[in-house]
């Protein structure tokens, strides 16, 4: 009678964990977790636990999730299944001390798989144990070559480090098994930029841009890159790509020193006033000055003193901008404003050996001299 009960109950009990396993795999989880508590069970087994962790897992009841866990890991701490369940539901709940201790089991279990290596790097990172987290994804990108999102932690990992060349060579590793992957040239470029090599990021932004459209920060990018390197034609266009939605102020402001360096000084001086438009930082009265350059140079020295004006309202420290507003009126041929600048420039200045003072003094001479000779 005894081994007859035993026998129609773990059918029974059977029958119902096999009809919990059908209902989740249609995704029914409340229906399974109404018919797996409604059984009853009166000798919870490793299985029934595990399908009654996995259903709150599910539906995302994390500490319901683990009392099922940690009946499991009682029943069997051994068993691979209920290992990983309690390790990722050991991680949701911030249990992360526990669930380092569930990885590292399963990496010494199975030291050729790239998930828990990766699993134990991530739940490592989050404690703080950088070692650990490098060691780990290194170890689940040597695994699996393909494990992109591996790779991107540990170069950032060695980025913070600032040790570019192994981050670098990581991403160089990693194109040889797939060298049509475009975040891997992107990778590349990101170490190349943050470290402010930027000839390094050329390459990588070259391929990533002909394998599809580079989006607006990629773009900025591989505009600055370009700009940095000394390609300062070859920026122009890749920055002019930048859709005035997209425009801010520092690559709008690297785009018009490209356009200053090659003499296209109407280009540069549009491009300086919309930088010092979109300014947040504290460069406007540099940009008001390269306008202002800009514009002088153009043959525009009236529109000049507005913007070297601005220059000096935003700076009037600086006696530079006093020198420039007088430059730009004595070019404009307005003496009066420009010998009253170049007098104020001379009062504010106190290094009287710069060329701009020495300047100031010789053309304020040089008028009074002609003053003189015309009896004036």
């Amino acid at each position: 009678m005894l081994s007859i009960s035993i026998s129609t109950y773990s059918q029974t009990s059977s029958s119902v964990l096999d009809s919990v396993e059908a209902l989740m795999r249609v995704r029914q989880y409340d229906d399974a977790l109404k018919l797996i508590n409604q059984s009853e069970l009166s000798q919870p087994s490793r299985k029934s636990a595990y399908l009654k962790g996995s259903i709150y897992q599910r539906l995302f009841q994390e500490e319901k999730a683990w009392i099922s866990c940690s009946e499991l890991l009682s029943l069997d701490s051994n068993w691979t299944p209920g290992l990983t369940l309690s390790a990722e539901v050991a991680n949701a709940t911030g249990r992360d001390t526990t669930a380092l201790v569930l990885w590292q089991k399963l990496v010494r279990k199975y030291p050729e798989s790239s998930r828990y290596h990766r699993q134990f790097a991530s739940t490592s990172l989050r404690l703080g144990v950088l070692p650990l987290a490098i060691h780990h994804y290194e170890q689940a990108v040597r695994l699996n070559p393909f494990d992109i999102s591996s790779l991107a932690q540990v170069v950032e990992l060695y980025e913070g480090l600032q040790n570019w060349s192994v981050a670098d060579s990581m991403v160089q590793r990693a194109l040889e098994y797939q060298p049509a992957r475009r975040e891997l040239y992107l990778l590349g470029a990101r170490i190349g930029y943050r470290s402010e090599r930027f000839w390094t990021a050329l390459p990588y932004l070259e391929s990533a841009d002909s394998l599809g459209t580079l989006s607006p920060t990629w773009n900025e990018i591989y505009g600055i890159s370009l700009y940095r390197s000394g390609y300062v034609e070859e920026s122009i266009p890749v920055l002019r790509r930048l859709h005035p939605n997209d425009a801010e102020e520092g690559p709008t402001y690297v785009l018009a020193m490209a356009y200053y360096r090659l003499e296209k000084f109407d280009s540069a001086a549009v491009y300086f006033e919309k930088a010092a438009t979109l300014a947040t930082s504290d460069e406007l009265p540099v940009y008001y000055e390269f306008q202002g350059r800009s514009l002088q140079s153009a043959g525009y020295p009236e529109l000049a003193v507005n913007a070297y004006k601005n220059s000096y309202y935003y700076d009037p420290s600086d006696p530079v901008f006093t020198y420039l507003i007088a430059r730009a009126f004595d070019e404009a041929g307005n003496r009066e404003q420009a010998e009253a600048y170049y007098k104020s420039y001379i009062e504010k200045e106190t290094d009287q050996e710069s060329d701009y003072y020495q300047f100031s003094v010789d053309r304020l001479t040089q008028w009074r001299r002609a003053d003189f000779f015309k009896g004036e």
